[in-house]
């Protein structure tokens, strides 16, 4: 029931007149030297889709990513906590609960690898992520300790003074990048 309460609310009626325009600057500066989009979200929605609809792209989702053991690269979507399924599916596989999360990082632990992987191959820049959240504080926590390295390829934008988001960061290996508070973030997307 609740992952087809998602789904009904979060759908989109009428894409064209969806406003995607942080979407597609995300798209833009995550694109690799080809162009092709490098986007990892833990959102469901398709705005990303929406954003790059000139170039269809990849789209990837749990627990089929793109195996970065074996080089195959991350380019197009990875919707690495489910993708927006219509509303009248079947099935709907959405990382929301406690459970799903413990599913998906600890269980199975197909999201933690993925992440793992991501970081040994990749520089990550995390958007809209707050360090207290439990999901994200643990895991970096977790993929921090003994690994002094991962904090020169993961950053993380965050709204606030520059003294107060590295004291929030600090013990989680990312290197936080300051923004001034803004309305709806306009400081950020204005840079």
């Amino acid at each position: 029931q609740v992952g087809k309460l998602v789904s009904e609310r979060l759908a989109v009626t009428d894409p064209q007149n969806v406003r995607t325009d942080g979407h597609e600057i995300i798209s833009r500066i995550s694109a690799n030297r080809e162009g092709a989009p490098q986007i990892v979200t833990t959102n469901f929605d398709h705005l990303f889709e929406y954003a790059i609809k000139k170039n269809p792209v990849e789209k990837y989702v749990p627990p089929t990513f793109p195996d970065l053991q074996h080089d195959v690269p991350v380019t197009g979507i990875t919707y690495l906590h489910g993708r927006l399924s219509e509303h009248a599916a079947d099935r709907y596989d959405y990382v929301l609960s406690s459970s799903d999360f413990g599913r998906a990082y600890l269980a199975q632990g197909w999201a933690t690898s993925f992440i793992r992987q991501l970081l040994k191959k990749y520089i990550v820049v995390l958007l809209g992520y707050q360090a207290e959240d439990p999901p994200v504080k643990y895991l970096l926590q977790g993929l921090n300790i003994g690994h002094g390295d991962s904090n020169k390829r993961l950053y993380a934008f965050d709204e606030g003074s520059a003294d107060s988001i590295e004291t929030k960061w600090q013990d989680r290996g990312v290197t936080p990048i300051a923004y001034p508070q803004s309305e709806e973030h306009q400081a950020l997307w204005e840079t």
